[in-house]
């Protein structure tokens, strides 16, 4: 499942994004819109975190592909629930990326999601599924 790529505004500075989710993976991509060369993926995997499956007895539901969708986070004291695939998530590591100079020049980065968040400040409560098609 992959969307188109995408445009955002963040301080007068313009910003490409777009994801890839596959099954237990979410990859959200960010890039200056002047260089496309430099991009920062950000990898939403089961593999870094505990996420509880629930079988439902719904043939249908369990066995089709799941992918991360949405993050639910706590931060002084209040609950937030991110879609990882958002424009909102988009702007959140955005500026933290700014913020902590992490884009370098002609490179591909990665980063655990799960991380940045941490660093952030959110402490991770759930992640939420979505199904692939």
């Amino acid at each position: 499942m992959k969307k188109k790529l995408r445009a955002i505004t963040l301080n007068g500075q313009k910003f490409a994004w777009w994801f890839a989710a596959d099954q237990h993976e979410t990859v959200l991509k960010l890039s200056p819109f002047e260089d496309k060369t430099t991009v920062a993926s950000i990898v939403f995997s089961d593999k870094d975190i505990a996420v509880l499956w629930v079988v439902t007895g719904n043939p249908f539901w369990d066995q089709m592909r799941h992918y991360n969708e949405s993050v639910v986070v706590l931060t002084e004291g209040t609950v937030c629930d991110f879609r990882l695939i958002g424009p909102k998530m988009a702007g959140l590591l955005l500026a933290y990326f700014i913020e902590k100079n992490l884009f370098k020049t002609r490179t591909n980065s990665a980063f655990n999601g799960y991380e940045l968040l941490s660093q952030m400040g959110y402490q991770v409560v759930a992640v939420k599924k979505g199904i692939c098609w």
